[in-house]
């Protein structure tokens, strides 16, 4: 789910919601680097569609969903074929749904045929969304594609199949680029390079110290604008600042947030006397090796401090 501090993306949100409506599109791939709010993006979406209403805007939704399938390898119900069969399944009758088993445990049936069938029981309509959520972990990266057999057979079916209800969105670091090539008319890419607004970044950050504790809620604009410029706008970078604080209680935004005499980067380059390495987790650390947080010890003092380069995150593999 998308965490509720979460900000911006409007136009992204909009795009995504007509891709939804239209029933000639079935298969939405979001990339972008780690951390940029590709997920976070795709499910505020979702429930915000829910409730029939488009996050972000006063508008109505203009598109209802049929039903929602979210498939994620940092959840129960992981991104692979057996898992994707068994949760559309769930969103059918009873009946309709037995006879579909019975045929999926026939091991005659081909995935592509067990998909089609499948997709029989879906007829154009209001679209059911499958979430294929970070695509990239269960990927081939050499040949840019689904490694397992079932799954990639299934999604190409999805692809070349008759008319029908479902309409699948894979967040991916890695883009798919063997995928993209089946029925290209049929598929649309969404690309998140850059972090979010610095309006929207100001507000997660103070969002995200919801007592104050960490003097981030109460900060004047033109600081946050500093850490919104350093970090990019990325959101896990924006949620490391918050880890980075919290590591450390004998810190505070106006003492971390010194301006070196002599610091290596950029102009606009700040040191931070933090101990980042032993208070972040690994998908932080990966974000601030993104925005180029990098560690280093001061000759003075040995102590740890952070130096925030401003420069531009790695952008995904070419398509």
């Amino acid at each position: 789910m998308a965490p509720i501090w979460f900000q911006g993306r409007q136009a992204e949100t909009l795009r995504l919601a007509g891709y939804l409506s239209d029933p000639g599109i079935r298969l939405v791939t979001v990339t972008g680097p780690g951390g940029i709010g590709k997920t976070a993006t795709v499910c505020r979406l979702l429930k915000g569609l829910e409730a029939g209403r488009i996050p972000g805007t006063d508008d109505v939704a203009t598109v209802t969903v049929g039903g929602i399938v979210y498939l994620s390898r940092n959840g129960v119900h992981k991104v692979e074929y057996p898992t994707l069969v068994a949760d559309l399944l769930r969103l059918l009758p009873a009946e309709q749904a037995s006879r579909l088993d019975r045929l999926y445990q026939n091991p005659q049936h081909s995935p592509a045929a067990m998909m089609l069938a499948l997709l029989e029981a879906f007829p154009a309509g209001e679209p059911v969304v499958v979430l294929l959520d970070n695509l990239e972990s269960v990927m081939d990266t050499e040949r840019e594609t689904p490694a397992e057999p079932a799954l990639r057979e299934a999604l190409s079916a999805v692809l070349t199949g008759p008319a029908h209800a479902i309409t699948m969105i894979a967040t991916t670091r890695v883009t798919p680029t063997a995928l993209l090539g089946v029925e290209p008319a049929r598929q649309r890419q969404l690309r998140l390079t850059e972090g979010l607004d610095p309006p929207d970044a100001r507000i997660v950050l103070r969002e995200l110290d919801d007592d104050g504790r960490l003097g981030l809620r109460n900060a004047p604009d033109d600081f946050l604008e500093g850490l919104c410029r350093h970090t990019r706008g990325n959101p896990r970078a924006l949620e490391a600042v918050k880890a980075i604080l919290e590591g450390d209680e004998t810190l505070t935004p106006a003492t971390c947030w010194t301006v070196p005499a002599s610091c290596p980067g950029t102009r606009s380059s700040r040191s931070w006397s933090a101990r980042p390495t032993s208070c972040l987790t690994a998908r932080h650390s990966g974000s601030c090796r993104a925005c180029r947080f990098s560690p280093r010890r001061s000759r003075q003092s040995g102590s740890t401090s952070c130096s925030v380069r401003s420069t531009r995150p790695p952008t995904p593999p070419p398509s």
